[in-house]
Formats: structure tokens, sequence, C-alpha cells
């Protein structure tokens, strides 16, 4: 079973897995650049779905020791129109408690 939301909702918080893991190590040189630093930790812990024109995730990455994580949102992009994965934006500063929501 997938985590897609209903065409404009958002999907109950999920796992990760190794699909959005994937997903997610697409945009990781994206994240890196707009957060101005590396990321020696970069591990998906869970994420959320919305479908529009494509799929939004919105995805809790674990990125230092403890609870340390950021929140990206991405877009995947359907194939007729290129089928492209792309950061959209970035919640920094986040704990492993602090829901996934949109943003």
């Amino acid at each position: 079973m997938t985590n897609q939301g209903t065409a404009g909702g958002m999907a109950n918080t999920t796992e990760a897995n190794a699909k959005i893991q994937a997903i997610a190590d697409v945009v990781k040189t994206a994240v890196q650049e707009k957060l101005g630093r590396e990321l020696e930790v970069y591990q998906v812990n869970s994420y959320r779905s919305q479908m529009v024109a494509g799929t939004v995730y919105f995805i809790k990455i674990l990125t230092g020791p403890g609870d340390e994580c950021i929140h990206i949102r991405v877009m995947a992009s359907l194939p007729h129109t290129g089928g492209g994965i792309f950061l959209h934006g970035i919640e920094d500063h986040k704990k492993l408690c602090d829901p996934i929501t949109y943003f």
C-alpha cells in the first residue's frame, strides 16, 4: 500500500522506505546548498505525501546526533511533464518529535 494523499489532501505520516530515501537522495545536493552546509547524516525517518499535479513529498530526515532533523518538501512531477524530482522547500532545526506539517 502506498502513502498517497487524496487529491489536495495530505496522507498520514508513514515510516521511511527505500523509495522515499531514493527520492530524498536525488535532492541531497540541493538541500546542502540551500542549508549552506554538508550533512554527514542524511537518513529518511518518515514522510507524508500529497497528490497534486504529481506528488509532493514532505520528508523528515535525520541529520545529526540525537534527534536533529530537517523537513524537506519535494515535488515528483508526472511522467508527461518530464517526471523530474525537485526540492521545493526546507524547514531546518527540527527535532524527531516535530510532526510533519504542510509548509
